[in-house]
This record gives C-alpha cells, sequence and structure tokens, in this order.
C-alpha cells in the first residue's frame, strides 16, 4: 500500500503524464518523444501540439506543472520518469514504434496474449503491462455494451469465432493473472472484479497468500474472499491471517458430543455391598468446519475449492498429463 508520500508523487507523475501522452498522440508522436520530453524537462514541445489541437484542458495542467515551485517539477519529472523506465531500452522504443496491438480486435478474437517478466524486472514492467490490459479492459467493456461493434472491429469471421453471431453475445475475455500483485497491480482491482463479470471480462488472479493483497491494496484485501465467487487454495499457505479468513469462510457446524461416566461408591459399613452408577449425557459443541491448521495442511495432490457456500477437495492433475489440457497445451 502506498504511502501518502508516494500517492502524492504517484498523482503528479499522473497528471504531467497524461497530457504528454496525449500531445503525442494527437502529433502522432513515438513514446520515445514523450520519454524524452521528461528526461529534458522540456513541456515546450508538448505545449504547442495541444495548442494546435485545441486541447485548453490538457495545456492547462501542463502550465500548471510549468509554474510548479522548481524543487516539486524536479520531483514530478523524477517520478514520471520512473513509471516509464521500461522505455529506457532501445528495444522497447522499437516495438513501442512499431506496434500492431489493436485492442479492439483482440476482443473480438479467439488470440490469446502470453506476457511474462522475470523477477528482477516485474516492478520495471508493471505500468507497461497494467497499460495493456487497461486497454483490453475498456475494449472489452465496449464490446459488451455494443455487440455491433464486433463486427466493425473484428470483421463477421472474428465474432462467428467467438460464438458471438446471431445476435448472441461473444464469450467474456478472459484474464489469468499470475502473481497480479508484482506483475499486474491495477490500482482498482478490487473495484474492477465486482465490475467486470457483467461487463464480458473474467479475472481470475493468483497471490501466495492475502498479505501480498494487503501490501498492495491495503484495507480493500480483505474483500477479496467475497470479490472473487470462486476460490482455489492450495496447502502450505503460512500468512495466519489468510488462513484464519478461509477458516471463517468455511463456516461452523454442530458436533455431537456424547459424554460416558461410570463409578463405584464404597460404604464404610461392615460387610456392606458396593454400589456401581453410570450415566449417559448427550449435547452438541460450535466447531469450524476446518481449522486454520487443517487449511494449512491440505492433503498432497490436493485442492480447496470454496464457491458461494459450497466447498471441498479437488484433486490436482498436471495440464500436460491430462485431458483436454493435455490435447490443448500438444
Amino acid at each position: 500500500m502506498a504511502s501518502p508520500t508516494e500517492q502524492h508523487w504517484r498523482e503528479r507523475s499522473v497528471a504531467l503524464l497524461a497530457p504528454l501522452l496525449h500531445a503525442a498522440a494527437l502529433g502522432e508522436r513515438p513514446i520515445a518523444d514523450v520519454l524524452r520530453w521528461i528526461l529534458q524537462h522540456d513541456l515546450d514541445p508538448a505545449g504547442k501540439a495541444l495548442e494546435a489541437h485545441r486541447a485548453e484542458l490538457a495545456n492547462d495542467i501542463l502550465l500548471g506543472i510549468a509554474r510548479t515551485d522548481a524543487r516539486e517539477r524536479s520531483s514530478i519529472f523524477s517520478a514520471t520518469a520512473g513509471v516509464l523506465a521500461a522505455y529506457n531500452a532501445d528495444t522497447a522504443r522499437r516495438g513501442a514504434a512499431e506496434s500492431n496491438f489493436d485492442a479492439a480486435r483482440f476482443v473480438c478474437s479467439t488470440d490469446t496474449v502470453y506476457i511474462t517478466a522475470p523477477a528482477h524486472k516485474q516492478a520495471l514492467a508493471a505500468p507497461l503491462i497494467v497499460a495493456l490490459l487497461e486497454q483490453i479492459r475498456y475494449a472489452a467493456y465496449h464490446s459488451h455494451e455494443d455487440p455491433a461493434a464486433r463486427v466493425r472491429a473484428g470483421g463477421e469471421h472474428a465474432a462467428g469465432a467467438r460464438g458471438g453471431g446471431g445476435g448472441r453475445r461473444a464469450a467474456p475475455v478472459l484474464w489469468c493473472l499470475d502473481e497480479v500483485a508484482n506483475i499486474a497491480p491495477i490500482h482498482d482491482l478490487p473495484a474492477l472484479v465486482s465490475e467486470a463479470g457483467g461487463q464480458g471480462l473474467h479475472v481470475l488472479a493468483c497471490l501466495q497468500d492475502l498479505s501480498q493483497a494487503r501490501a498492495r491494496w491495503g484495507d480493500a484485501a480483505e474483500g477479496f474472499l467475497s470479490l472473487f465467487q470462486t476460490k482455489l487454495v492450495l496447502g502450505g499457505v503460512a500468512d495466519t491471517r489468510t488462513l484464519e479468513a478461509i477458516s471463517l469462510v468455511l463456516g461452523e457446524y454442530d458436533r455431537h458430543l456424547i459424554s460416558h461416566t461410570a463409578g463405584r461408591s464404597q460404604s464404610h459399613a461392615l460387610l456392606a455391598p458396593h454400589t456401581d452408577s453410570e450415566g449417559v449425557s448427550y449435547g452438541t459443541q460450535r466447531q469450524r468446519l476446518l481449522s486454520a491448521g487443517e487449511v494449512h495442511r491440505l492433503p498432497d495432490g490436493h485442492g480447496l475449492v470454496l464457491h458461494g457456500t459450497r466447498w471441498g477437495l479437488v484433486r490436482l492433475q498436471a495440464a500436460h498429463r491430462c485431458e483436454p489440457w493435455a490435447g490443448v497445451v500438444g
């Protein structure tokens, strides 16, 4: 979760970057030019482009930043340069100059985009990955709201390939976000998950445990178990708050108890017989369906599935060993 100071510079960075990107789009300038403007603290080219296209509000924002105190302005440029640090590489700038991705066509197709990044470069690539996902997100929303847009964007063949012909809606777009807190830290992920399902976008997010979500999204992470309708928990989770939350979600039951007592009384009178007694009592005790420890120690090769109020253990299989996934991978 960003500190108030980090949040301040993030907001100021967004305020600078938005009009610069808008100016570049209006002037058909590459991202390399935007990076150069930021590194050289030069707002004149962007300002002239905005004036030429009468983008008054964006230009006013740039003027406001230009008139900011010199030390704060320098910090704003520095923070913004960090956002675009991935473009410091020549290959990244060349790739951006020759873009071949159309979000509107993608959401109308059956294509798949795979994005990977090594652990030590995830923070560097995260802003670009989030930007790509945001393009896909809003293209999916638009396609869902306007089915005719599928035909305009992708043609009859693309719409039919998704099963969207004949007036029916296309299949939803699916995001599979592994290590979502690191490689795809979408700032409004909780709000996105709550709304996306009804707008043609399904989200699958993977976390080590909820401590990762708390570090990234703060208190909003406490609602993740409610936001995601289906949860798969694998063994070995060690975060106690996560284990306790899952245990609570699973609920409780009344455990039936039977108590048996037996005793013998001995009389002090001479030759008096012993007296035996025996009793049975019945009761119930409220108990968790699975304790936090049991959630941590799931059976080997199994996962715990929670869907609404239902739950159960499922056997895990390697995708390359069982159908239909083996055929898909092959």
